[in-house]
């Protein structure tokens, strides 16, 4: 405050400290403002109190008048707070009856002229702020389950499991079950490094200000340690519940969600193309956990994914595109709006296609191609009231339409499904030695084929011993009988 006064009197009032005290030693009652002053350059005279509430002169630059407002015209008292040093002779402000105006009058000129450290009122200690947060053990589970979106990591696992059921194997528990939970962790665990990269835009966002992290619930680095334990615990359950190229698809789309899609949603429109290809590596992971390898079927329902993606999130960053541009994010609806609705368009037509190619690759029998027209078909008319009409309604019917779209459409798909009746192609271990060696037919066929051979040669053999032997044995017994005859 001292500092203040110090320079306003010193580079913008021309009023000496008489002025100063005949301006400002006017008897007010007790929530009375301060008269206005006609400023001249010679004298300022005070006019007499009255109850229209007045203004004192106030310097011009905006910083001083702020600050100068609020502390001299506000008809509040102080609270009982230490500001700076104040003066020998000064009343103290812990008084509840001595408003900040009467403080003027008793600062003489030798302490307007002196240096006084400034300290700031109702601020933090310094010595809080290296504490950590206090969080109680019985909230982290719902503060994980938020660092994790845990509706979003739900549906990456949902895929993944039916990219296992629809594999041509049969199903085995405990595979599911590292496959689940290790893309669970590991989903969470990119969830999470998001969100920590994220925390500065996602308070400017409607739709994310709410986040744990943006609140202060959690610490950047006790998020951290969480998604560090989450990602390195469930590549490990995937490499030795299922396979190590389960864990290996793993930890590509790990990569592949926080260092290319994150950054890029703050530099390009291709973020959502990266997005999408992670979107559609979890329906290959269970289709690897469960065979072991990678096949045509794998790919065509990673496709299938890929390519829902887009009318999904097309329509749902359209409504949510004013959030997305305040936070500075790159996204096809708040850049290029047009080409957001067209690529909505295009991918949900070439769900169609891809549907139809599910019996050529032997994923599904020919009856999914005509049960998912109808669904097919009525997400394309979906997708072109969007393009034509591009309004909040068209994208939120979309938006909501594909929620269903998905699990029906999986849900076809195994009704469908090809009845296998191979065996050992699952990753069960044992199983997986015995369809190795059932699959070297063109090298273990003939070896078989001669063993095979001279087996029968030898059993032939020894046939024709035994026969030999009872004919000769027979002969002998005959002339014996003759002679005791």
């Amino acid at each position: 405050m001292l500092c203040l006064l110090q320079r306003t009197s010193k580079r913008y009032f021309s009023v000496t400290k008489v002025q100063w005290k005949q301006i400002v030693t006017i008897p007010l009652t007790k929530h009375e403002s301060l008269p206005v002053q006609e400023k001249t350059t010679n004298h300022v005279t005070p006019k007499p109190a009255s109850s229209t509430p007045l203004q004192l002169p106030i310097p011009p630059i905006k910083q001083d008048l702020r600050i100068f407002e609020e502390l001299g015209n506000s008809p509040s008292k102080l609270e009982s707070k230490k500001i700076g040093s104040l003066p020998k002779n000064s009343t103290n402000f812990s008084s509840t009856n001595v408003d900040v105006r009467d403080q003027v009058e008793n600062i003489s000129g030798e302490d307007l002229k002196e240096e006084k450290p400034l300290q700031l009122v109702n601020a933090a200690d310094p010595s809080l702020l290296d504490k950590s947060i206090q969080v109680e053990l019985k909230d982290l589970p719902g503060y994980y389950l938020s660092l994790s979106k845990f509706r979003l990591t739900g549906l990456v696992v949902v895929t993944a499991m039916a990219g296992y059921a629809l594999a041509p194997a049969p199903v085995l528990f405990f595979p599911l079950l590292s496959l689940s939970v290790g893309t669970a962790l590991t989903s969470a665990a990119a969830n999470t490094i998001n969100q920590i990269v994220e925390v500065q835009y996602d308070s400017q966002m409607d739709r994310t200000k709410n986040r744990v992290l943006v609140k202060g619930r959690l610490s950047r680095e006790h998020a951290a340690a969480f998604a560090v334990v989450s990602g390195v615990t469930g590549l490990a359950v995937l490499n030795f519940g299922a396979n190590s190229l389960t864990a290996a698809l793993g930890a590509v789309n790990l990569l592949l969600y926080t260092c290319m899609y994150t950054p890029l949603k703050r530099h390009s429109i291709v973020n959502t193309w990266v997005g999408s290809v992670v979107g559609g590596i979890p329906p290959i992971m269970g289709w690897a956990a469960c065979t072991g390898e990678l096949s045509h079927g794998a790919l065509l329902l990673g496709g299938i994914l890929y390519a829902w993606q887009f009318p999904h999130f097309n329509a749902l960053s359209w409504n949510l595109k004013n959030d997305y541009g305040k936070a500075g994010y790159k996204m096809m609806a708040v850049t290029h709006p047009e080409l957001c609705k067209k690529t909505a368009l295009r991918y949900s037509l070439s769900l169609i296609a891809m549907s139809s190619l599910a019996p050529v690759c032997s994923v599904t029998s020919w009856t999914f191609a005509l049960d998912s027209l109808p669904l097919n078909g009525y997400l394309v008319y979906l997708a072109y009231k969007f393009y034509e009409q591009g309004d909040s309604a068209s994208s939120r019917k979309l938006f909501r339409f594909s929620l269903i779209h998905l699990p029906a459409l999986i849900m076809l798909m195994m009704i469908s499904k090809q009845n296998w009746r191979k065996e050992g192609t699952c990753s069960d271990p044992n199983k997986t030695i015995i369809s190795e060696m059932e699959n070297q037919n063109r090298t273990v066929d003939p070896i078989l084929a001669s063993i095979g051979e001279s087996i029968i040669s030898q059993q032939e053999e020894v046939a024709s011993i035994r026969t030999n032997d009872e004919i000769i044995s027979s002969n002998i017994i005959t002339p014996i009988s003759s002679n005791t005859t």
